[in-house]
Formats: structure tokens, sequence, C-alpha cells
């Protein structure tokens, strides 16, 4: 059986999804500084920028992490919000594994630790 979402809380400071075994969290912290870090890269970030605090589950390859990853790009997509992601490995996947795996979310390698992705915006005839 497929994890679900089971706890959903999103604003304008926060984004924290879990599953009944996961966890994903983002915030605004250190939003200036972050933005700042992107402009040194001469990437300009015209959106709100969250930081990636965690994503984690209990139970590793059972698909806690992939569930809680595609609803926080539909969150972040409808609201136009942007990522800023420094990986830090734990758990049984090394650096380029994840980054491999942001990578099928949309995200983008600024250092060989620091990843970011920007929202997708939806055209017209998109839904």
């Amino acid at each position: 059986m497929e994890p679900k979402i089971t706890q959903e809380i999103v604003n304008d400071e926060v984004i924290c999804l879990s599953t009944h075994k996961g966890i994903c969290e983002l915030s605004i912290v250190g939003v200036e500084k972050h933005k700042k870090f992107l402009l040194g890269y001469n990437i300009e970030c015209p959106y709100p920028l969250f930081f990636f605090h965690r994503i984690k589950s209990r139970e590793e390859s059972k698909g806690h992490g992939t569930v809680l990853m595609k609803r926080l790009i539909e969150i972040c997509d409808e609201r136009g919000i942007a990522i800023i992601n420094p990986i830090n490995p734990y758990g049984r996947m090394n650096l380029e594994e994840l980054i491999v795996w942001f990578g099928k979310y949309g995200f983008f390698e600024v250092t060989d630790h620091v990843v970011v992705r920007f929202p997708e915006e939806k055209g017209e005839n998109q839904s």
C-alpha cells in the first residue's frame, strides 16, 4: 500500500508534511543569506525561498520520501516557492545518489553539496 500524507502544515514561513513513517520540513529561515549565496553564483531568485531542513523516513525504500517529495513539489509550484537544499547525506543514500534523486524533482546543482529548485510556472493550457 502506497504511503499517504497524514499531516500537512503550509503557511508563509513553514512547510511540514508527514506520512505515518516519514517527514519533510522546510522553512524561510535565513532567506536573505540564502538569496545572497545564490547571487554569488549568478543565480537570481525572484521567488519566496524556503530552506530544506530534512526529508526522512523510518522505513527507507518504502515510498514515503517519494510521496512527500511529490506533494512538496505540488505545493511549491502552486505557491511559486523556490527551495534551496544543502544536501547532508545520512541513511542509505550517498551524496551522488541524493543529487540524482533530487534532480528527478527539478533540483539543479549550485555546488557539489547544494541544490536548488525553482517553481514550474503553469501555462494557460496546463491544469
